[in-house]
Formats: C-alpha cells, structure tokens, sequence
C-alpha cells in the first residue's frame, strides 16, 4: 500500500513542473557537471548537489569565467536560472542565487558579465517571418493534400495551427482527440478546441482560477477546403483506437509506410508511433522545402504560423480582446472582459478570415484507396480481360 502511494506521489511531483523545463534544467546541470569534472576543482567535487553553499559564490564565479564567455549571454543565464531552481529545490535552508544576501557577491560578478557580453552580442530576437499568402498558395500546390498520410498529416498540422494560434510542437503534442469537439448544424461545422497544457497556463495552484484556453471555429458544410473537412478525413483514416470518444491515445501519429487494412478499411496511420514534439516542426519545415520557400533566410519555422494567425486577425480590425481569445494571451480583468466578446459573429468573421487563404478548389477532393495487394491483383485481372476481349472482338471482325 505504502509503495502505491510512493509512486503516485512522484508521479505528481513529476506532473508539477513542465516538460520544457525538466530538460532545460537536466541540460543546465549536465552543462555545469561536466565542466565541474573536468576543471582543478574535481578532486572535492562532481556534482553541482555536493558543493556547499560557502563555496558557492566561488565556484560558481570559476564557472562564468572559465566557460561563461564561450557561450552566448542568453545561454549562460539558461544555465544559472536552472541552477538556481535546482538550489532552490535541494536545499534545506531558503537560498535564491538572484536576491539571498549571501549570493550578493557572485550576482555583482554576473551582472559585470551580462554587461560585457551585451556590449560584444547582438542580443536582439531574430524573430521569425510571417508566412504569406504567396507562400501558403505555394504549400497547397506542393506539400499540402490528401494524396498520401504524410501530406494529409502535415496539412492538418498546419490548420489545427494557424486556426487554434497554437504556440508549437508542445501544445500539438499535448492534443488527443477528445481535445477537438466536431459538431454540424444547419449548415456549419463548429469545431471547438480545449488546450490541455500549454506553456502560460499550466495547471496548479500558481493558477487555480485561471480557465483553459477554450476557441470556437466555424467552417462550412460541404466545402473541401477547411479544417471540418481534413480533420474528418485524418480521422477517418486513423485507428479505431485513437477516435473512440475516451481515447487517451495522442492524436498525431506516424503515416504508416504501406496502409494497413483493418476490417476492409484502410488505415493511414500508426496508433503506436506518436509523432514526437520536433517532429511537428520538421515536417512543416520540410513542407517548406518542398514549396521551395526560403524558410532560412525568413527564420519560417512551426512557430511561425501562431504569428501569422495573429497577423490576419490584427490586419482585419478585430477587437484585441477577440484575439486574446483566439491566442490565449490574458491580462488584468481579461477572463472577465472576454464574456462581452463571445458572440458567433466575431468568431465566425475570424474562422471565415483564417479559412480565406485556403484554394476554393483542390485539385483531389477525396483520398484516392491506398495500393495494397487486394487491389493491385483485381487491377491485373481487370486489365487481362479487357485485353481478351479486345482481342476477340477483333478476330470476329477479320472473320467477317
């Protein structure tokens, strides 16, 4: 019973801090670690958890200026953050290396180092391009479709995306399919999508009364160019398992390499290899590629497509608050100013702008059936007779 609840406890305490920053903060310490191995001080130490709080402002000193100025200045503070949460986590007494007096010493020497290294860096953000229409014309006659899992895979990505203004590969993972609610009235498809995890609004009790960030999209009945209609086909096309309602498997996976026939149904996808959170990134990267869209020289990656969405929405005068729904950006009385703006006709003028770079026509309207070996076999048999009874009809006609 006791070992029961000891697992489960380190599964909560696991579940409190993000994925992102376990591994920066395993990447920080490693960092620190090997050269703590390899400088003099070696023979005291090997590990950052064994030095004393004494010898930390030293050591930690040692660390900035033996390794500090290899790295860019946003790296080396990485490093210290994670350090410092680390410290923070370990240690019995109440140390911060940013504000405990007795660490005064070693921020007076980092703060020197910061400056220096800001005076030598360009420590500005090269913030990535937006993608333009030209471009996205570009990805729907190259990358984008229906014809194969990988090209129906990356356009769904891409949507889900731009649609929902989500950040990147860790929200897209987070995604299962009960996180995308289909409904059809009328004559409209309204999609709704509740995030599970993102990068501003984890769970907790930093954020107990904070709301999920919650966006309605509308697309129309019939149309084969919207997101209702991808998002049908992907499912369609993917395991049973995956598109139950209680589902708990991830709903992005690997394109199988040959379809899989299930029940005398194709199935695209393969419900045991979740696609991986960089994977989003090199996908649609490769979408770009294939586009023949310079995405290196315009820094167009994942992460681009959020500002994009939020570029079409600002171009087009919606009211900021609409848009902090759509991206999930909040501020001081936000959740509350947001009841005043939800109505369908702010949301459905938004679904109609985010929909409105998308071809009113694609050139496949409907997934051709895989080849398998069934369908190739009954091709051949097809073709042999109809060559048979050309050949017949001939003879009769050289007989008479």
């Amino acid at each position: 019973m006791t070992d029961r609840f000891d697992i489960k406890i380190d599964e909560l305490l696991a579940n409190r801090v993000p994925d992102t920053t376990v591994r920066v903060n395993n990447w920080a310490l490693n960092k620190f670690n090997s050269w703590l191995q390899s400088s003099t001080l070696s023979a005291e130490f090997s590990d950052f958890d064994q030095i004393p709080v004494q010898r930390l402002n030293y050591i930690l000193e040692l660390f900035l200026v033996a390794v500090g100025f290899d790295m860019r200045m946003k790296t080396t503070y990485s490093v210290i953050t994670a350090l410092n949460r680390r410290l923070r986590e370990t240690r019995d007494e109440d140390l911060d290396l940013f504000s405990t007096k007795r660490f005064a010493h070693f921020r007076n020497v980092f703060d020197g180092y910061c400056k220096t290294k800001q005076a030598e860096e360009d420590t500005s953000v090269k913030k990535s391009d937006i993608i333009s229409e030209t471009d996205e014309q570009l990805l729907w006659k190259t990358a984008f479709g229906v014809e194969t899992g990988k090209k129906l895979l990356v356009t769904l990505i891409y949507l889900i995306t731009k649609t929902f203004a989500i950040r990147g590969g860790d929200e897209l993972y987070q995604i299962r399919n009960d996180s995308l609610t289909l409904e059809t009235s009328g004559n409209s498809h309204r999609i709704t999508y509740m995030e599970r995890r993102s990068k501003n609004k984890q769970p907790g009790l930093a954020n107990i009364n904070k709301q999920k960030k919650r966006v309605t999209h509308y697309d129309p009945v019939g149309k084969t160019n919207t997101l209702a209609y991808f998002l049908l086909l992907y499912l369609r096309y993917s395991h049973p398992e995956v598109t139950e309602k209680n589902s708990t498997i991830p709903l992005f996976n690997h394109p199988h390499k040959t379809p899989v026939i299930l029940a005398g149904h194709p199935i695209w996808f393969n419900h045991h290899r979740r696609v991986g959170r960089n994977y989003f990134n090199t996908i649609f990267v490769a979408a770009l590629e294939q586009a023949k869209i310079d995405h290196k020289g315009r820094n167009l990656t994942l992460k681009s497509i959020r500002p994009t969405a939020v570029h079409i929405i600002a171009e087009n005068n919606i009211h900021p608050e609409i848009m902090k729904q759509r991206t999930g950006h909040s501020s001081t009385g936000a959740l509350n100013a947001y009841t005043r703006f939800k109505n369908d006709d702010n949301t459905r003028m938004v679904s109609e702008l985010l929909q409105s770079r998308t071809p009113s026509k694609i050139a496949l309207l409907s997934p051709p059936l895989p080849n398998s070996p069934q369908v190739t076999l009954l091709l051949l048999i097809l073709c042999t007779l109809l060559v048979i009874v050309a050949v017949t009809l001939l003879f009769i006609i050289y007989l008479h």
